[in-house]
């Protein structure tokens, strides 16, 4: 339903073609109201656009396509130009609902055809991640809210993102940086600070999830092979399919064991399958540790290992207290020097190959024997 001007008008009109129209379809309302100067020609676009629904999956129905239940859904925005340029600008956009996923875009796109001067803030929002994941056929664990904001541009071969904030239960991140289509492969820059990334909390070493009651079964059949490292291969076809550059600098690093890491400084640069870790720096129970790893999986079946880590003054005492085992160790200022070499294309190749140096140089202290079953519990 709607209104257009007379139809002697639209071969040449004397005074831009005024247009107001209105669709309901698949439980949307989309409205247009607005002019064009030429309209044969689909020049001079002067239009205001809207829609709106309560459930996206049912457009998506209509349209003959299928999407599990994601929500309402709401658009407005201003396009002008042409069908040759077209721009969109005062762009608010909603779909979602914050209970699963709420995704929210503001902004404009200079030649939205082209998708060339793009300047968008998106937002997204979601309360329980698990339950939209699974909406979708993906399974997570159980998660704390999520929210994350932060404005995309187009770039040379790629997209930016600035002004980036996210947060997820306790933990918080902000930086910048910008993603690139080129060949070969896509890569992905990156800044990004922290004031506190809390492992223990999206990883908990127990389980995310309350146990469920055991289901009686038959016993497994004893395993012929009791060694402790695994032969599967490699998992090294990711470390190819796209490359990376980010420079990260966390305050506080909560790892699933508790154990904080305090001001970590790290540059993880991944190209070609070629992953490094350059000098890091941190500090840990009163110490300080830092070094360099370098893993090469660059030709896709093994994996060259190189490790150096040196870490000084750390109080092993304290670290067991801080991951929640007070009893084990007192004292015990330690340093520890690694370097070691290593390549395999399973773990177990990994460790069976490792060569090198390690020294480790305990202070006074006291250690309980149970320290030594607390080593090997997890062999």
């Amino acid at each position: 339903a709607g209104t257009v001007g007379a139809l002697t008008e639209i071969q040449a009109p004397s005074k831009p073609y005024p247009v107001t129209l209105a669709l309901k379809a698949g439980g949307a309302t989309v409205d247009v109201k607005g002019s064009v100067a030429k309209p044969i020609d689909a020049e001079g676009l002067n239009l205001t656009v809207s829609a709106k629904g309560a459930e996206l999956a049912e457009v998506a129905k209509f349209a003959g396509q299928t999407l599990p239940p994601i929500g309402p859904f709401a658009l407005a925005a201003r396009v002008s130009g042409s069908l040759k340029t077209l721009s969109v600008s005062g762009i608010d956009a909603s779909v979602g609902k914050p209970e699963m996923v709420l995704v929210k875009a503001s902004g404009a796109v200079t030649d939205a055809l082209r998708a060339k001067g793009i300047n968008v803030l998106v937002a997204v929002e979601s309360k329980d991640l698990k339950s939209a994941a699974k909406a979708f056929g993906a399974e997570t664990p159980v998660l704390p809210p999520v929210s994350v904001t932060t404005r995309v541009k187009d770039g040379q071969a790629g997209y930016a993102f600035e002004e980036l904030k996210a947060s997820i239960g306790k933990s918080t991140l902000a930086g910048s940086g910008a993603v690139s289509l080129g060949a070969p492969r896509p890569k992905l820059r990156a800044q990004l600070t922290s004031p506190l990334l809390d492992l223990s909390e999206l990883l908990p070493a127990g389980g995310g999830a309350p146990a469920k009651a055991p289901v009686a079964q038959a016993p497994a059949p004893p395993s012929k092979d009791k060694r402790v490292f695994p032969a599967d291969p490699l998992p090294l076809a990711p470390l190819k399919a796209a490359d990376a550059d980010l420079d990260v600098k966390i305050d506080r690093l909560v790892l699933p064991s508790k154990m904080p890491v305090e001001a970590l400084a790290v540059r993880l640069v991944l190209a070609d399958g070629r992953l490094d870790v350059q000098p890091f720096s941190s500090r840990v129970a009163s110490g300080i540790v830092g070094g360099r790893v370098a893993l090469d999986a660059s030709s896709g079946k093994t994996a060259a290992l190189a490790t150096k880590i040196d870490a000084k003054g750390v109080s092993l005492g304290q670290l067991m207290q801080e991951t929640g085992h007070p009893d084990l160790v007192t004292g015990a200022k330690t340093d520890v020097a690694v370097d070691l070499r290593g390549s395999g294309g399973s773990v177990r190749d990994l460790m069976a190959g490792l060569n090198g140096d390690l020294l480790v140089v305990l202070g006074e202290g006291k250690i309980n024997n149970k320290f030594v079953d607390f080593l090997g519990a997890d062999l």
